[in-house]
């Protein structure tokens, strides 16, 4: 058994295949069995989840279907209603059949592509594959992750598009990279095809990741220097490697779309029933006052006052808002509440969260599996401190770290409801998670190693 799970570890396809398999069985199971046969009451039709907007993104696909049957492939749109999972399963439904199953290998393979990337993240730190494999178990096993890859949904292209990012600033951080020019362009790849993938059905979140990735650069920029002022590297090597970064996240903004502003709620689904029905347009209802910074830096903080206000009117009673009174007016009230912010997106949702009932019966579920997760979370976060102690003089850590606090403070600071936060930050949270796991199981087999007689 020991050299079957070692065979499996030590081969990336192998453990691909171990982390599609897992998602495309669980997918089968909810759709098939577990919504219409054990639970018909949280069932929407199709095997999709009551109150979700995978019911919706499945009927704006077989409407689409059926025009592109009538009128051809000119009629195709990737995103019908700006909702891009409901573009791309148009094209399975044109080809395949018009269910959601078919759908589970590409969302399976978008949850493996997560998965291997968050492993190989890991790897970077420990240097041990058992090690990375068993610090990212949370992230591919967690049970609230099925509502997105059992269904049809944003956040299996978010994730893995974002993960795929991460490792591709990784690689290029590293020296080893920039001796075979054929790495460097497989971390372009990745960084480019994370982009792609995200950009389908969250281009401004490309645009928020591009803004997380500049202060990456910067460090990559000192990275680089240093390698020059040590002699390991040649000027001509710095330049090119700097100019390559800096093009790189210029690169970026092909696929940032509409911006940060882009990122208001949409308008609720008139399929679902357990959504608010109000669509009016959300504004900021005071008004935006100059603090004295720089234009773009004023535009970027009203476009993030916009989209907070967006979540705080369009579902004023959605079950899990919060701090629905907090508006953004000024830099000021941003920098504020960036306290506040962070809290939310590390910790909620909160113990007493937990045991609350939810609108609809699987809302309520749904707070049972959060309070089961959480508590995993709180536990992993506890050793936090030790992973940046211990890896402290690698630019691996920071360069995760900014990348997914940056991140998480965003999403804290524009969303204004703790569902969307626990979703939204899914990738970023885990993979800290992941981080403070990998330190402590390193640590048991560092202290395991001492322990053996000479």
């Amino acid at each position: 058994m020991k050299n079957f799970l070692r065979s499996i570890i030590n081969s990336d396809l192998k453990l691909f295949g171990v982390f599609f398999l897992y998602p495309a069985a669980a997918a089968l199971f909810v759709q098939l069995i577990f919504l219409p046969l054990l639970f018909p009451q949280w069932n929407a039709g199709e095997g999709m989840l009551v109150g979700g907007d995978s019911i919706w993104f499945h009927h704006l696909a077989v409407s689409m279907a059926q025009t592109i049957h009538a009128q051809g492939w000119g009629a195709w749109q990737l995103r019908p209603d700006g909702q891009g999972p409901a573009g791309v399963a148009t094209i399975f439904y044109v080809l395949f059949f018009p269910h959601p199953w078919v759908m589970i290998p590409l969302y399976a393979g978008l949850q493996a592509t997560a998965a291997l990337a968050l492993f190989k993240i890991i790897l970077r730190l420990t240097g041990n594959r058992l090690t990375s494999f068993l610090a990212g178990l949370p992230f591919w096993l967690y049970p609230s992750a099925m509502s997105w890859y059992t269904q049809m949904h944003k956040d299996s292209y978010m994730i893995a598009g974002a993960l795929l990012i991460l490792l591709a600033w990784l690689r290029l951080a590293e020296t080893t990279t920039w001796k075979r020019w054929q790495d460097v362009l497989i971390s372009l790849a990745l960084l480019l095809g994370g982009a792609f993938i995200t950009w389908i059905v969250r281009p401004y979140a490309v645009q928020m990741m591009q803004a997380v990735s500049l202060v990456i650069v910067v460090l990559e920029g000192f990275l680089f220097a240093r390698r020059f002022w040590r002699r390991e590297w040649r000027l001509w090597q710095g330049l090119v490697a700097m100019a390559v970064v800096c093009v790189s996240v210029v690169t970026l903004t092909e696929f940032t779309g509409g911006g940060i502003s882009a990122a208001l709620p949409p308008t609720p689904p008139p399929t679902t029933t357990t959504t608010p029905t109000t669509t009016t347009t959300p504004t900021v209802q005071t008004g935006w006052f100059l603090s004295g910074f720089p234009k773009t830096v004023e535009e970027k903080a009203y476009a993030l006052a916009l989209v907070r206000d967006g979540y705080r009117f369009s579902f004023p009673n959605a079950g899990t808002n919060i701090d629905v009174s907090v508006g953004f007016h000024r830099i000021s009230d941003i920098l504020l509440y960036l306290p506040r912010a962070a809290e939310i997106a590390f910790l909620s949702p909160f113990p007493p969260d937990w045991f609350e009932p939810g609108i609809i019966p699987a809302d309520t579920a749904m707070r049972r599996v959060a309070g089961f997760e959480m508590i995993g979370v709180y536990l992993a976060l506890l050793l936090l401190p030790y992973a940046i102690w211990r890896w402290r003089n690698r630019p691996d850590l920071w360069i995760i770290l900014i990348f997914c606090i940056g991140m998480m403070l965003i999403y804290g600071l524009a969303i204004a409801n703790v569902g969307t936060v626990y979703r939204f930050r899914y990738g970023f949270l885990m993979t800290i998670v992941a981080v403070d796991l990998a330190a402590g199981i390193s640590f048991i087999q560092q202290w395991k190693s001492r322990k053996k007689p000479i």
